[in-house]
C-alpha cells in the first residue's frame, strides 16, 4: 500500500542502511497535498515555497465558487 501512493504522489523515499542497533532512516519528498471538498488532489506545496505563496494558494482555493 505505501509503495502504491508514494508512486500515486510520485514520492521519494529510500530507506538508509540499518545501523547495528537496528535504527535506520529514511530519506524522503516532503510535499503537502490539498484536498478538495470531495477529496480530489486540488494543489501541493513543498518545503521549498514561499510561506506567503502557500497561503495565497490556500485562501484561493478556499474560496472558489464554481460557475455551473
Amino acid at each position: 500500500q505505501v509503495q502504491q501512493m508514494a508512486k500515486k504522489y510520485r514520492v521519494y523515499v529510500s530507506k538508509a542502511d540499518e545501523t547495528e542497533d537496528g535504527d535506520y532512516l529514511v530519506d524522503h519528498s516532503i510535499v503537502i497535498y490539498f484536498h478538495d471538498d470531495t477529496g480530489d488532489l486540488s494543489d501541493c506545496f513543498t518545503q521549498s515555497m514561499r510561506p506567503s505563496d502557500v497561503v495565497e494558494k490556500i485562501v484561493e482555493r478556499m474560496t472558489f465558487v464554481p460557475t455551473y
